[in-house]
């Protein structure tokens, strides 16, 4: 954000709504003929850095007795 001219006041968080109105905005300028370059530039490199995310999340299961133990102590909350 800081490169479109955006900085964050001393607390270190935007004001609200900045972001989604810059997302919005770009959205627009990239319906512009002109920007087809830019556009595609931008869609290669999103490509790019959402493929370097892991898309799996450790998960790890527990076995009932387990469940119930850590129900117990508070650690586990019952999605029920």
């Amino acid at each position: 954000m800081a490169s479109i001219g955006y900085e964050a006041p001393k607390g270190g968080r935007l004001p609200a709504g900045v972001k989604l109105d810059t997302l919005k905005a770009l959205d627009e300028a990239f319906t512009v003929e002109d920007f087809a370059d830019f556009v595609s530039a931008i869609q290669t490199r999103v490509a790019e850095l959402q493929a370097s995310r892991r898309t799996a999340s450790v998960r790890f299961r527990l076995r009932p007795n387990q469940s119930l133990m850590q129900l117990n102590l508070g650690k586990y909350r019952c999605p029920i």
